[in-house]
């Protein structure tokens, strides 16, 4: 555990320019570091858990869900604890695919992959939540109020400008399209590693989309409190 904590440290000042690199170079970022012999894994998880210190820190300074110092650190541990088993799931999961299919990655590699991915597309996620957030802000404090209780309050709601709501649904859907078009660009790297055919990576997604439905409702029922 200590190992893992040094190695998280030394990776700080690799992370912003790998994050960036992640972004306008997927492919081959990826593919670089799968390619390392040593060190990659680890450096994808110390990734991973950075990615998932920044997300924690922003939705806990952006957001009224902690209401006592001493909500903060149960937050933060099941949050921590529900990505790292999100992670875990997805890895498994793609790998699982693959192997249906006739992959050869080694599981190691579908982990390095997987922990990027997942770590820069939770920060992006939360960037576009929080801009919605700010967007509803910008209107009035009913919007802000409705886009943050998900429009359980109707009786707030009721008074939220309809155009702050449109607003945000329009940042939220051109924010999750992004993310998924940029997430099936980078299905490639997988081929790739896998040593397969396009057809055989169309499966591949394929299987792995379904089959990602149970743990994706199990990791959502066990920490759904977390989600919220």
């Amino acid at each position: 555990m200590d190992g893992l904590a040094l190695v998280v440290l030394k990776y700080v000042p690799r992370y912003v320019s790998d994050f960036g690199r992640l972004l306008i170079e997927p492919k081959r970022f990826l593919s670089q570091e799968c390619a390392k012999p040593n060190n990659s894994f680890q450096y994808a998880l110390a990734f991973f858990a950075l990615s998932t210190t920044v997300q924690v820190i922003l939705l806990l300074a952006s957001a009224s869900r902690v209401d006592a110092v001493g909500m903060v650190t149960p937050y933060t541990l099941r949050f921590a604890i529900a990505s790292f088993v999100a992670l875990i799931l997805f890895a498994l999961n793609v790998h699982w695919a693959w192997r249906l299919v006739g992959g050869t990655a080694k599981i190691r590699d579908t982990f390095v992959v997987g922990s990027y991915l997942c770590g820069a597309v939770n920060v992006i996620a939360t960037f576009v939540l929080l801009l919605g957030m700010g967007v509803a802000i910008a209107f009035d404090s009913p919007s802000y109020e409705c886009v943050r209780s998900n429009s359980e309050n109707s009786s707030v709601c009721s008074k939220a400008d309809v155009r702050a709501i449109l607003a945000v649904l329009s940042i939220y859907i051109v924010g999750a399209l992004a993310i998924l078009v940029w997430f099936l660009s980078l299905w490639g790297i997988y081929r790739i590693l896998n040593n397969s055919t396009k057809l055989r990576s169309f499966f591949a997604y394929c299987i792995g989309a379904v089959s990602s439905i149970v743990p994706s409702a199990i990791l959502f029922f066990l920490f759904y409190d977390v989600a919220l």
